[in-house]
């Protein structure tokens, strides 16, 4: 009865194990239209200067160059956007198989939180 027991312990973690749809807590401050471009990893943190710095590491999965285009959309307090000039889309080339590291740092301190749209 025992081994029966641990048999399916084994065979439900291994289930388990085998998925491959990891959706990490930050994944809904990102937008992303490209199927090929992913988010890797997102980090943020408060500057010395007490604004908002977000870090973010796009990788092209596909085995051509790939130009995209990217831009971080500030929001105060009340979920307003905050207007800025530093809100433009940049236009970044990614290699095949490659991973570029990407850094935005909020126009100012009223910001409380953001989102990262790609296309």
């Amino acid at each position: 009865m025992l081994k029966f027991i641990f048999s399916w312990i084994f065979i439900l973690l291994s289930i388990g194990c085998a998925s491959n749809q990891f959706n990490p807590s930050w994944q809904y401050k990102i937008e992303n239209s490209l199927g090929a471009v992913n988010v890797l990893e997102l980090n943020e943190y408060q500057t010395k200067s007490k604004l908002l710095q977000v870090n973010f590491n796009v990788k092209n999965e596909s085995n051509v160059t790939k130009k995209i285009r990217y831009k971080v959309v500030w929001f105060d307090n009340n979920q307003q956007p905050v207007e800025t000039i530093l809100s433009n889309w940049k236009n970044v080339n990614i290699s095949s198989n490659n991973i570029v590291y990407l850094t935005a740092i909020a126009p100012n301190e009223s910001v409380s939180s953001y989102k990262i749209l790609i296309n």
